[in-house]
């Protein structure tokens, strides 16, 4: 069974190694109560399985043991093994886990091999490094290239991958000056074959960051023939706990020339915290740079809730020039707080284009705080096409004073296509007062 991938994917959710030392080996398939009724030990079995999901480890280990010494040709007697193991593992004491190493060495189960992996960890963490010298065997194993099986095949190996990065990963946790080379050399691999291994390595690379783990990640962000897993290095790059991290990434951004890499370094740079955004706004600012990849740094400020970023772009919105680029400004701008009299700035300013004030005037009309600033604009505005808009904002607002303004301009605009606009949107209220002075206008 591939257990690395799903213990990967529980060693991220667990959030720590505590919780997550055992947790990928829970999604081993149990075989279902009642598969054998006939076999002797099906009711110890049942029984053994409650015990496990009830999380009574060790009434599960004497039961498991019970099914493995009184029926050792039952059918459930190898899973009853290594569900012992998986028991005492838990109970975590170093007597148990000796036990369940014991047990895990007489089984060529691949998924026993794997357990056995964390069980020596395990071990070694308590002090009994006697089964240490084996795991750095497990993960040193298989470094020389896979050849294929011919075009587009490679042989299968993902039991025995899965085992490598699970011993792999177990020696991360006791000895990391051990694993790191290895997991090194696997990432220097370049044979199509071992790139699902690569994958894997990436993630078990940055769990060591403390390491020179941050210059592996790198290196392989730069350097792998395969799009994913450069990709992944990146990501990766930005979790690390690494000061070099920052400048790292940045360089990733400027000189890569693979734009996929490029975003995914943009991205990264933001979990930095405060110390990614000056390279996101110095890439802003760059001119010969992709505009989509300009526009994708904008909006990035615009999520960090940072004031200093806020007060930049406004600062950039004045000196861009171009209007996608404004309009991913006024975006950014308009998902922070009191941004209604900097937005009413924009619409009222007369060297901005039409598109680019309505769109500000669009975001305006989204802040259910604006209706004093939409009323007091209407009265202030020649232009047609903007009073429009903003017919079209007071009908987004909620509240009693949006509706009144509405009322009057349908009742003493002086242009009869903008009274239009607002009784058409009046019609769309559920207030109450609406459809009596939709009366009084039809009997005037």
């Amino acid at each position: 069974m591939k257990i690395v991938l799903a213990y990967i994917v529980a060693l991220f959710a667990a959030g720590t190694p505590a919780r997550a030392q055992f947790a990928a080996q829970e999604v081993v398939a149990m075989p279902p109560v009642g598969q054998f009724p006939d076999d002797p030990a099906d009711s110890l079995y049942t029984a053994a399985r409650a015990a496990m999901a009830k999380q009574q480890y060790s009434r599960a280990a004497d039961l498991f043991h019970e099914i493995t010494s009184r029926y050792p040709r039952s059918s459930y007697a190898s899973n009853a093994a290594y569900y012992e193991a998986f028991s005492r593992s838990r109970l975590g004491d170093i007597d148990n886990l000796r036990e369940a190493y014991r047990i895990l060495s007489s089984s060529s189960s691949k998924d026993a091999a794997s357990l056995q992996a964390q069980v020596c960890a395990a071990m070694v963490k308590k002090g009994d490094s006697s089964c240490k010298q084996r795991l750095r065997s497990m993960a040193d194993e298989g470094n020389k290239e896979a050849t294929t099986d011919g075009p587009d095949k490679c042989p299968t190996e993902d039991d025995d991958n899965d085992i490598r990065m699970s011993a792999l990963n177990a020696l991360l946790q006791v000895d990391a000056e051990k694993a790191l080379p290895i997991l090194k050399q696997v990432l220097a691999k370049r044979d199509a074959c071992s790139v699902e291994l690569r994958r894997k390595a990436v993630f078990l690379v940055s769990q060591k960051a403390e390491s020179d783990g941050a210059d592996i990640l790198l290196s392989t962000a730069r350097t792998d023939p395969d799009e994913e897993v450069r990709e992944q290095a990146v990501f990766w790059l930005s979790q690390v706990h690494d000061p070099r991290a920052v400048g790292m990434l940045d360089s990733l951004l400027l000189h890569s020339d693979n734009e996929a890499i490029r975003e995914k370094a943009m991205f990264a740079l933001t979990q930095q915290h405060d110390h990614g955004s000056p390279m996101l706004r110095d890439f802003a600012t760059r001119e010969g740079e992709s505009e989509d990849l300009r526009e994708k740094a904008v909006f990035w400020l615009g999520q960090t809730n940072n004031p200093d970023d806020e007060a930049w772009l406004k600062t950039f919105f004045r000196q861009a020039k171009n209007e996608d680029l404004k309009e991913k400004i006024i975006f950014s701008i308009a998902q922070h707080h009191d941004s209604g009299d900097w937005l009413l700035g924009v619409v009222t300013d007369s060297t901005q284009s039409m598109d680019t004030r309505k769109k500000a005037l669009f975001w305006l009309g989204q802040e259910h705080s604006s209706v004093n600033q939409l009323v007091s604009m209407y009265s202030k505005l020649n232009d047609q096409e903007l009073k429009e808009a903003v017919i079209f904002a007071l009908s987004q607002q909620k509240g009693s004073a949006a509706i009144d303004e509405l009322m009057t301009i349908a009742k003493t605009d002086k242009d009869p296509e903008l009274r239009k606009k607002a009784v058409f949107w009046l019609g769309q209220s559920h207030d109450p007062r609406v459809a009596q002075f939709l009366l009084e206008l039809i009997n005037k």
